[in-house]
């Protein structure tokens, strides 16, 4: 008997690990969703392409910017989605 209760145990910790953990990534998608949708369309369509792929320099070319101006916008277009977040998440809690 001790056996079956051990069993069921592991099993129950292990279904409520995955719950909470899809329950976790589902709440960080949705906020992350959300910060992205506040931001404007160019910083919008920048992030888009750097995240497929599209180098800065690329970027700096299309977008007729120099390539350190091009990156800086990318750097403070991430800390502002990094402190949104953070501020979505600190609210929430």
């Amino acid at each position: 008997m001790k056996r079956y209760d051990s069993e069921f145990v592991d099993d129950v910790e292990d279904l409520l690990e995955k719950v909470v953990l899809e329950e976790v990534t589902s709440a960080i998608w949705k906020t992350f969703e959300s910060v992205l949708a506040q931001l404007d369309p160019e910083s919008k369509k920048l992030l888009e392409r750097h995240l497929n792929g599209t180098s800065t320099l690329e970027l700096s070319r299309a977008m007729e910017m120099p390539e350190a101006e091009v990156q800086q916008w990318l750097n403070q277009i991430k800390r502002n989605l990094q402190q949104n977040i953070r501020k979505e998440f600190q609210v929430k809690q």
